[in-house]
């Protein structure tokens, strides 16, 4: 590769060093000058975490500040007309102490005291972190408008939302912290808020009725991420030199790139966009990778996953209200908006009849690596430990052979501790759906026909496993069932081999029963 290629900000998000370095930064600036220039001037952000929120934060924070030799060649440079300097004030929430509320107030504290030290302003008569807050924005003031950017707000409740409690007493403390701004109008010249979640408005921001929450403006949902066009236009030279190292053409690369890193969409019918840590971690590691999901998931999303009884069967394709998205309390929150706001289900489409999502995973990436943890604490099995199931059970899927697939299946969860067992049909269809999930298959749980549903429709490129499974009867009644109802018929017209499958489950031993019946289908 030429050395003159720059150098890709896998970890970086900071403006000024990606513009003075030799970093390469993907143009978002006609963005942010449609964001200044709209009338609007406080708004809201919520994107999944390493997204390129702190970077936006970072470019507002050095636009504001007046530093327009940063911006030279970039699409904003040539609209600004004026560059007028503001204090700016930024607060990143992620940076604080926040393990107990008394903590967070502390920090809170600290920060605002530190701020007003760099800029020369005394809060030693404030007692509150409001009133030390109120202070500081409004001396500040005097000098010219403030602009406020606060990133990751909600970081101190989304690290406690398994946690109610300690959730809402986190909340009640950035509610008084926040709201000081409704009463700054006059002193403000620019407010943006950024976070995972979408607490708005009726809790942790009342009273801000200005607030614009841009989080599904179609007009803003490539403001963070990569397109496609962005990809292929900044990222050329890496593409040339990563297709050589798969030893892959050029459009077979792109094609597995989509696969692994897009497919986030922030708005219905929306541009899909890449997630700029994985992507630029592909092109720096040279592989395809988990990326994203091993930089570090939150803990607060495997506790709610068990809490809820691992509810993978729900989560694919599930349907969600325009108000259940939008949560305005910790209390309200359903599982999927935490997911859809964690980055780890996103929108798939939109009905404006019903005002109803329907939800999907994003792309492999994030479902491999989701469900393979998910999966971990289903069975106590170690990750190492389905890649190497995975890699046996492909095989089997690819020679066609059921009979070898189950085998292993039933050994597999023969090792499953008991403790972790739920001896009914539901927690095992959620099993199966897991790893045939986690080895790429196309599967679908309860797929609908005329007369019922299917319990497992597995497909691969030449045959369709129709898999019917009794908790409290033979592997013969669940074959009857599938042949009784007819469900194969669903697939007369297609030239894959159709073959059926009836299993039961062992009560006594907590596992599959391995009387399993397999039968090619004659519709």
């Amino acid at each position: 590769m030429k050395s003159s290629i720059k150098f890709l900000p896998t970890d970086l998000s900071s403006f000024k060093i990606m513009r003075e370095g030799n970093y390469l930064y993907v143009d978002k600036t006609q963005h942010i000058y449609d964001l200044i220039s709209g009338g609007s001037r406080c708004f809201f952000l919520s994107r999944p975490r390493r997204f390129g929120k702190s970077l936006l934060i970072s470019t507002l924070n050095e636009l504001f500040s007046g530093n327009k030799e940063l911006f030279k060649g970039l699409d904003l440079y040539k609209k600004m007309k004026q560059w007028p300097v503001h204090p700016v004030l930024h607060i990143d929430l992620s940076l604080l102490q926040r393990d107990t509320p008394a903590e967070l107030k502390q920090a809170l504290s600290d920060l605002l005291k530190k701020l007003g030290k760099k800029h020369k302003i005394d809060l030693s008569e404030d007692k509150t972190i409001s009133g030390k807050f109120r202070t500081l924005v409004t001396e500040l003031s005097e000098k010219n408008k403030v602009v406020l950017l606060i990133d990751e707000y909600d970081k101190p409740i989304l690290d406690h939302v398994d946690n109610p409690v300690v959730a809402d007493e986190m909340r009640k403390i950035l509610s008084g912290f926040y709201g000081v701004i409704k009463g700054l109008d006059s002193s403000l010249a620019f407010v943006f808020i950024t976070g995972v979640s979408k607490f708005t408005k009726t809790s942790i921001f009342s009273g801000l009725n200005n607030l614009n929450d841009i989080t599904l403006d179609p007009r803003y949902a490539t403001l963070v991420g990569y397109t496609q066009q962005e990809l292929e236009h900044n990222f050329k030279d890496y593409l040339v030199d990563f297709a050589k190292i798969q030893k892959m053409s050029k459009q077979k690369t792109l094609e597995e790139l989509k696969r692994w890193y897009n497919g986030y969409c922030f708005t219905p019918h929306a541009t899909t966009v890449y997630n700029p840590y994985s992507i630029t971690s592909a092109f720096d590691k040279k592989h395809f990778g988990n990326f994203w999901f091993a930089s570090g998931s939150p803990s607060f999303l495997m506790k709610l996953i068990k809490k809820y009884d691992f509810p993978l069967l729900e989560l694919d394709h599930s349907l969600i209200s325009e108000y259940e998205l939008n949560p305005s309390d910790v209390e309200q929150l359903r599982l999927e908006a935490i997911l859809v706001q964690a980055g780890y289900l996103t929108i798939e489409s939109y009905n404006p009849m019903s005002k109803n999502y329907m939800l999907t995973y994003p792309n492999y990436e994030v479902t491999e690596s989701f469900i393979k943890n998910v999966a971990t604490l289903m069975t106590h099995k170690k990750i190492s430990q389905f890649n190497d199931l995975a890699q046996q059970l492909r095989q089997y899927l690819l020679n066609n052979d059921p009979e070898g697939l189950l085998t292993m299946i039933y050994t597999f969860l023969a090792g499953v501790p008991y403790s972790v067992r739920i001896g009914v049909e539901r927690f095992y269809q959620s099993i199966l759906y897991t790893i045939f999930k986690i080895i790429g298959a196309d599967v679908i749980v309860e797929d609908a026909t005329n007369i019922g549903r299917i319990d497992i429709t597995l497909q691969t490129a030449t045959h369709i496993y129709l898999i019917e499974l009794k908790a409290k009867a033979s592997a013969k009644k669940a074959l009857e069932q599938i042949m009784t109802r007819r469900y194969f018929e669903k697939f007369k017209n297609d030239k894959k081999q159709v073959v059926l499958i009836g299993l039961s489950l062992n009560q006594k031993k907590n596992n599959l029963s391995k009387q399993w019946i397999i039968k090619t289908a004659k519709p």
